[in-house]
């Protein structure tokens, strides 16, 4: 049979691997939503620029149509 002593320490090792595991999965989790909110932050900034990127083509294509009266 283990001494209380021995049980007694690998109970507050448990405990302290425990609270570290607690404070890791917090931390990851602060992690999780910071990178979340930078997606969403992203994924706004593309969909306000999607339009933007084909316009130019666009106009420099109809300018060339009018210059050849195509």
């Amino acid at each position: 049979m283990p001494d209380d002593t021995t049980v007694r320490d690998m109970l507050f090792e448990v405990a302290c691997d425990v609270k570290w595991i607690r404070e890791s999965l917090d931390e990851i989790k602060e992690t999780h939503d910071e990178l979340e909110e930078r997606v969403r932050e992203l994924e706004g900034w593309r969909r306000e620029h999607a339009g933007t990127e084909h316009r130019p083509r666009l106009n420099i294509g109809a300018l060339l149509l009018r210059l050849f009266g195509l």
